[in-house]
């Protein structure tokens, strides 16, 4: 079972679309748009993170790794559900990817 279902996003869409389903697992809703953060609180489900840059290039998976291991949300095997919006359009979400936390060193 996954820990959470991770959602990247500007406008905030992709976030309300998988609280509208309710699932048994947290969202951690991350965004860099201070106004979506805002309105994500409302999100049933949804915890939502503001983070200072984006990270909806599937290339820096590292990067959210790390941000999330920092802020204590996460640890060795756990396994996450990663979902994000398109890079060039709102309201598009092009990117679906388990995986699984492992910490090097």
């Amino acid at each position: 079972k996954a820990r959470y279902i991770v959602v990247l996003t500007r406008s905030g869409y992709t976030a309300r679309t998988m609280s509208h389903f309710r699932p048994d697992v947290p969202i951690l809703a991350l965004t860099s748009n201070p106004k979506t953060f805002r309105r994500m609180n409302l999100y049933w489900g949804a915890i939502p993170l503001y983070v200072g840059k984006d990270l909806f290039i599937s290339g820096e998976l590292d990067d959210l790794q790390n941000l999330l291991l920092k802020g204590g949300w996460i640890e060795n095997g756990d396994r996450l559900i990663i979902i994000s919006g398109s890079s060039r359009r709102q309201g598009g979400t092009n990117l679906l990817r388990l995986h699984e936390v492992k910490i090097r060193g």
